[in-house]
């Protein structure tokens, strides 16, 4: 009887068995290239997110805080008869109209401690604390705030209550809350009755007797990284007339 041994199945050469390795290579390169380019771009967008959300709810901040500001004329008249509040011994600039002062609303004004009126902040008051400003008492009210611009420390809202038993005699006993790190730079929008025009200035505007007016507008630049976002808070002028129906 005739035996035959089966043929031998032919292999992979060395050659081939490379240049498998070398294409498998490639293809897990290409793919861990895409894996790492796509988490990088979800977390640059990621961060973009929460940027943009900081900035517009700073500016929104603001932009109620301002509209609040100024005690009602009850709660001002009563201020008034008291001696004013001696907490909060901040005084209002000569440029300040007198209704808005006596109410609180927004004015230019020094802070505790300094007399002179050569470097003034935009200041108000509120009737309650905003929930952002974080204190040990229980219940805040009557709030004089003051809005400060550094390039240290960005945008910070400096404060005190007239619940605090101890006196506010400088800017160090204020309580600094800190709206915006990433605040560089802060400009003045400001409308020009004799030119006609809007203004955007990088100091407070003045008026005909050289003393600060109000802004109608905050002009906020905000920076992190390589995106820059501009946002613009308005700053009520309340009037002292009644409203026409």
């Amino acid at each position: 009887m005739r035996h035959t041994q089966p043929k031998a199945s032919p292999g992979f050469s060395l050659f081939e068995v490379i240049l498998a390795i070398s294409v498998a290579g490639l293809i897990l390169t290409a793919a861990m290239s895409l894996l790492v380019a796509m988490t990088t771009n979800w977390v640059l967008r990621d961060d973009r997110s929460f940027f943009e959300a900081h900035v517009g709810g700073v500016t929104l901040f603001l932009t109620k805080t301002m509209a609040t500001g100024g005690l009602s004329t009850q709660a001002a008249t009563e201020n008034q008869q008291n001696g004013g509040n001696q907490q909060n011994p901040g005084n209002r600039g000569p440029g300040a109209d007198a209704a808005n002062t006596l109410a609180g609303a927004p004015s230019w004004t020094n802070l505790p401690g300094d007399s002179s009126f050569d470097d003034p902040l935009i200041g108000f008051t509120l009737a309650s604390k905003p929930a952002l400003l974080v204190t040990e008492l229980p219940a805040d009210q009557q709030i004089e705030a003051y809005l400060e611009f550094s390039e240290e420390t960005g945008l910070s809202l400096l404060w005190t209550s007239a619940l605090r038993s101890d006196p506010v005699e400088r800017k160090d006993d204020l309580i600094r809350a800190i709206l915006s790190p990433y605040v560089r730079r802060v400009q003045y929008i400001h409308f020009d009755p004799d030119l006609r025009n809007w203004e955007t200035l990088d100091e407070a505007p003045t008026g005909d007797d050289g003393q600060p007016i109000l802004p109608r507008f905050l002009k906020l630049t905000f920076e992190k990284d390589d995106v820059v976002l501009e946002r613009f808070v308005p700053i009520p002028t309340p009037s002292t007339e009644l409203p026409l129906f």
